[in-house]
Order: structure tokens, then C-alpha cells, then sequence
């Protein structure tokens, strides 16, 4: 509760400095600063002046950027508040705080054979050294001189094989638990995947799991992840569901180097299309791309969009699969890139990428489908026969805000308070809350109110 408190406070403080507009029917959106416009019938996308490498989308609103050894922080409105220096080496943005406050970057300081991880505070950009990895934990910065002995072909593809091998980075992380999970997969079939676990309150290293295939996603259900067998190769037997350190496992259907984990779904490529299969299924729905082949690169944490590149008449393009609409938007077309680094919202309402790796970034907005979340502070048993509620709301979209919300019929603000006044027995409270494009979310409180006869202490 204290949690979700804070959130409605940040989003809420986030939306008074930042007034979103309104384009289309459902589309909430904060027009960036110097940015070229770029409009269709169910997105708004601005190419924006900014150049980087990784781009990672912030709960509270804000956009961080990485370009070389330095991290960059912006308003939605892409002014510039934060700049914070590393060094010369470049740095990878891996995960944010889920509740705004930080982000955590990895810095591969390969000459010392060590690799860092940072917080870096999103309020004022000061970092601060989680923890440093040596040759032990990654085995990619420091490998064994007979390493290389190992790589078969021609002397070119053995070069190529080992420059991709000593420059392995960490793929992906999620913070869970308030532990942060970091991990990578093997490279080349040479090395197996490795999963970590760093407690945020006590930073140490903690070995999850080691050989790992690839780590399709991580949430409020746990990791998700394949295993590989002892040579280390992608091909995987099992799909493995760990959860407060329990692991289940069940035989998936064929998996790849593409495949996503999010909200109780895998999201499967198959070349020409993709397979939507609720977690421990052996099959799933299919759905075509609009051309002959194509790839998912990313999917919202909710499920709902799937963003994916495929070619059409030999042209490159980069677009969304609404699953609400059952749809395909195309989002940009000619799209030279065909592994684009994204960032998602929960709802799949805004997203960033960086397109061809160094060049400029963009911004885009999609519908607004996601209902706020609600809520009410208040006693669940009491002996006093009126009650203080306190309303919590806020727009799990960030983007559009709570356009109105209620308690017991009477209309509130988010953290506003309402005196209630009990009868005996069982009280049902109803509340709501909408976004300004119109999403509704609804619940209830249940209070009881005790004789005297039960309550403690009295006779």
C-alpha cells in the first residue's frame, strides 16, 4: 500500500509539470521539444534531435538515454535534465526502479577484466557503485587462454567468433522483490547463460541458475527462462518458472533466440508470424505478419502489443500488433534495422527506440486501452463507527491521468479523504476512478464494524 501510495504521489507530482494533449480518439501524448512530427490513424511518433544507443522508458515518465560513457535524463518534453558522466567506455542502460526511482546501468571495464553495475538516481542524477564482477561471475570478460582453441572455421569466422565472445554485455535485467536480477545467455554454443541475483539492500552476488538458454521475461509471476543442456547450446528442453526460489518446469513448444516471456504468455517467432501461448501450454493462437518474414523485437509488459519488424516487397518495415483490435500498424516504412533497441510502457501506450543503433531517437504513442488503478486506505475491522478513507488513484499509462474518481459516490481527488459512517456489521464501499480516455476502473472495501460486545478490552 505504502508503495502504491508513492507511485499516486509521483505520477500525479510527474503530470503537474508535464500537461498532456490529446491526439485522435484515445491517444494521450507530451509533444517533445525540436522534434519532427510523424502522424497516422492509431499512433503519434516524433523523431526527436537525440542521438543514443539504449533508450529505457522510466515509470515515472522520465527518458534515459545512453550514448558512449555518458547517461542522459529527460522530461517527456525531452528537455534535458541530467547528464551523468562514466568514463570512456560505453555503458548498457539495463533496468528501472519499478517505482521511478532509479535506473541501473552496466559499465564492462574489459581491460581490467571486471564488469560494474550502477544506480544512477533519477531525481538528481547521482550514482552510486552496486557492485563490481570479476572473471569468476563473468566469464566472458577474462577467458581461459585455451578459449580460443575451441572456435572452428576459417581464421576470419574464428576472429569474428572471439571478438563477439570477450565483448558479451549482460542482456536484460528486472528489479523483483527488491532484489535485481541480471543475466546472459550463451555465445557462440562456448558459454553457458548465467542468471544473478543482487539483494538491493545488501548488494552481494547470489548465483540463480546457471546454465541458462535465454531469459524470456520477468515479473510479478517470477523469471521465466530456458535451460540448456551440458554442451550450452540454445536449443532448449525445458521452460523453467522460478518463483521465490521454487522452480516449475514444462516442455515448450519449439523456442528460438527471439521469444518473449510477459504477463502469464510466451510469444513465439515462427519466420513468417508469431504464436501468442499462455504459459505451460503446448499451443497457441498464430498470427501472420503483413510480409513473407519477419521478428518480434519487443512486447509490451501487459501483452497487449507486439512490436516487430518484417519485410514487404523487399522493403523493410517496423510496426505493432495491437491484440485488442487484432491489428497490424505499420509505424515506419522504409525501417533499416532489424533488431531495434525498444522501450515499452506496462500498457504498450508509449514507446521509445533508438534506431540504427547510434542515430536518433524516437518517441511514439499508441491508444490509451489501460484502466487506472484504484484504490482506498482504510481500516479492514474497526469499533468506531466513522472511518477516515483516504482514495489512492493513478493512470498505469502515466500518460493521459485520472480524468475523475469516486468513493462512495461522492467525487474525489487522488489522495483525498472522506469521512464514512458505519452501520454494525459487514460495510461495502465502492469506488472508482476513469482516465481521461475513458478507461474505468472499479472495486470495493469491505469494513466491519464490531459490537461492543466483540471488540477487545470492553465488557
Amino acid at each position: 500500500m505504502k508503495k502504491f501510495f508513492f507511485l499516486t504521489a509521483l505520477v500525479w507530482m510527474w503530470v503537474g509539470y508535464t500537461q498532456p494533449e490529446r491526439y485522435n480518439d484515445r491517444i494521450y501524448y507530451i509533444p517533445p521539444a525540436r522534434a519532427e512530427r510523424m502522424e497516422g490513424p492509431q499512433f503519434l511518433m516524433f523523431k526527436t534531435p537525440m542521438e543514443g544507443r539504449h533508450v529505457l522508458l522510466t515509470p515515472g515518465g522520465r527518458l534515459a538515454i545512453s550514448r558512449e560513457g555518458d547517461l542522459y535524463l529527460y522530461t517527456p518534453r525531452m528537455d534535458r535534465g541530467k547528464q551523468v558522466h562514466f568514463g570512456p567506455r560505453e555503458i548498457t542502460l539495463l533496468t528501472a526502479d519499478p517505482q521511478g526511482r532509479f535506473v541501473v546501468a552496466g559499465e564492462a571495464l574489459r581491460d581490467d577484466h571486471r564488469y560494474r553495475l550502477w544506480k544512477v538516481d533519477l531525481r538528481d542524477g547521482g550514482k552510486e557503485l552496486l557492485i563490481e564482477l570479476d572473471a569468476a561471475h563473468f566469464p566472458g570478460i577474462a577467458p581461459t587462454p585455451d578459449t580460443k582453441r575451441r572456435f572452428y572455421g576459417t581464421p576470419d569466422e574464428e576472429d569474428f567468433l572471439w571478438s563477439y565472445y570477450v565483448n558479451r554485455d549482460f542482456t536484460g535485467a528486472c528489479i523483483w522483490q527488491d532484489t535485481l536480477f541480471v543475466w546472459f545467455p550463451p555465445s557462440s554454443g562456448l558459454m553457458y547463460g548465467r542468471i544473478y541475483g543482487i539483494p538491493l539492500a545488501k548488494p552481494q552476488v547470489l548465483t540463480i541458475k546457471d546454465r541458462v538458454g535465454r531469459v524470456l521475461g520477468c515479473d510479478h509471476g517470477g523469471l521465466v527462462f530456458t535451460e540448456t543442456g551440458p554442451q550450452a547450446v540454445y536449443t532448449s528442453n525445458y521452460v523453467v518458472i522460478r518463483r521465490d526460489g521454487r522452480e516449475e518446469r514444462y516442455t515448450p513448444p519449439v523456442l528460438g533466440e527471439y521469444d518473449f516471456y510477459r504477463n502469464g504468455t510466451l510469444f513465439v517467432n515462427r519466420h513468417s508470424g508469431f504464436e501468442i501461448v499462455p504459459l505451460g501450454a503446448d499451443k497457441g493462437r498464430r498470427v501472420d505478419f503483413p510480409g513473407l518474414w519477419g521478428v518480434v523485437v519487443e512486447v509490451s509488459p501487459s501483452g497487449n502489443r507486439v512490436f516487430a519488424v518484417w519485410d514487404e516487397e523487399d522493403t523493410g518495415v517496423f510496426g505493432v500488433y495491437d491484440r485488442k483490435r487484432d491489428r497490424w500498424w505499420t509505424l515506419m516504412k522504409p525501417f533499416n534495422d532489424r533488431e531495434p533497441q525498444i522501450s515499452v510502457t506496462p500498457g504498450g501506450e508509449a514507446f521509445a527506440f533508438a534506431y540504427q543503433k547510434l542515430y536518433n531517437v524516437y518517441l511514439g504513442y499508441l491508444p490509451d486501452d489501460t484502466k487506472p488503478r484504484v484504490g482506498v486506505q482504510a481500516p479492514d475491522t474497526t469499533d468506531v463507527p466513522r472511518v477516515t478513507l483516504r482514495l489512492l488513484a493513478r493512470d498505469r499509462a502515466f500518460v493521459s491521468g485520472i480524468r475523475e474518481a469516486e468513493v462512495d459516490g461522492k467525487v474525489l481527488a487522488p489522495g483525498d479523504t472522506l469521512q464514512v459512517k458505519l452501520k454494525p456489521g459487514e460495510n461495502i464501499i465502492r469506488f472508482s476512478a476513469t482516465d481521461r480516455a475513458g478507461n474505468k476502473a472499479e472495486g470495493v472495501k469491505k469494513i466491519l464494524l464490531k459490537s461492543p460486545q466483540e471488540s477487545p478490552g470492553k465488557h
